[in-house]
């Protein structure tokens, strides 16, 4: 399919995307990912010292998150969890199809444990949308979104008009959005040593 087709077909399914309606979706899902951290002590001291860890340490973390993050809306999904390596065409921070999720070298060197909360919120998102779960977008425009998508390196623009990333986006941004600060403020200093 040649890219004015596939930017035509994206285009034709901007107007499914409902912002306010994705935003408490947002909401619901940044809830779902911050009781990983009631439930799990361990969970909290190591995102509020995501700097410090090593990598090894960081992979464990991240495969728990992901496990309590496959269970959202009440549903266990059988995806599985790749972390390292490089993505192909650039500096991609993630990845995901209805199997996998793919996290990147460039992510879990980070420091940042809003940016990771945030890409594995927004892959999550992704998986959830190709399983045909609950999200703010129809089967049908998460069908035709996926058939013709439009890689970054093609055009930037349709990338992120794409309602599929544009839900996506709005999902990692709300749970990255200031996580650890709100961590530390639940549950203080106790867990931050």
């Amino acid at each position: 399919m040649n890219l004015n087709y596939r930017k035509k077909q994206i285009d034709r399914k901007k107007s499914a995307l409902s912002f306010s309606c994705v935003h408490n979706y947002a909401l619901r899902f940044r809830n779902h990912f911050s009781s990983f951290f009631d439930k799990c002590a361990e969970g909290a001291g190591r995102a509020l010292n995501w700097a410090r860890l090593n990598m090894d340490d960081r992979k464990t973390h991240l495969r728990k998150v992901f496990k309590h993050l496959m269970s959202f809306n009440g549903r266990d999904y059988d995806v599985k969890l790749k972390l390292g390596g490089r993505h192909p065409i650039g500096n991609a921070l993630g990845a995901a199809t209805a199997k996998s999720v793919m996290l990147y070298d460039v992510l879990l060197e980070s420091s940042d444990y809003n940016k990771v909360a945030e890409v594995i919120a927004h892959e999550a998102g992704h998986v959830f949308q190709l399983h045909g779960a609950e999200t703010t977008l129809s089967q049908d425009t998460v069908d035709v979104c996926a058939a013709n998508y439009v890689l970054p390196h093609e055009s930037y623009e349709y990338y992120l008009a794409n309602p599929i990333e544009a839900e996506a986006w709005i999902i990692g941004c709300e749970v990255g959005r200031n996580f650890q600060q709100d961590l530390s403020k639940r549950f203080g200093r106790s867990r931050a040593a």
